[in-house]
């Protein structure tokens, strides 16, 4: 195995435990509620970029066998909560939430099952 391919590997790993971290801020709460108190939207939206940062150093021939997670829009948003956040609109970060945590979760957990990587 090569270092990029054990550095992917790793990032799989973050990226699943950001998940995890954004369910436990998440816990016994909306998204909308949770985006609404300030000090729950930095949490949320600093694990967004660390999914963000992460997504981008795993391969393309990877991601390609999970065409229904929308692996650009991830990667491209860390730049607009880096660069953007002035404008960013918290609808976007709800939808994230509310929608897309489960299924790039149980994507890379098949990654990792596919990979035998630890979960």
């Amino acid at each position: 195995m090569s270092a990029d391919q054990s550095h992917a590997r790793l990032r799989i790993v973050h990226i699943r435990d950001e998940i995890s971290f954004l369910r436990d801020v998440l816990a016994g709460s909306t998204a909308i509620a949770a985006v609404a108190d300030p000090l729950r939207r930095r949490a949320i939206e600093r694990s967004l970029q660390i999914i963000s940062e992460a997504a981008r150093h795993i391969p393309q021939e990877w991601t390609d066998r999970f065409p229904q997670i929308e692996w650009r829009a991830i990667r491209a948003m860390g730049n607009r909560l880096r660069h953007e956040y002035h404008r960013l609109d918290q609808n976007i970060i709800i939808e994230v939430l509310d929608f897309e945590l489960s299924d790039i979760d149980h994507a890379c957990e098949q990654l990792q099952e596919a990979l035998r990587l630890p979960r």
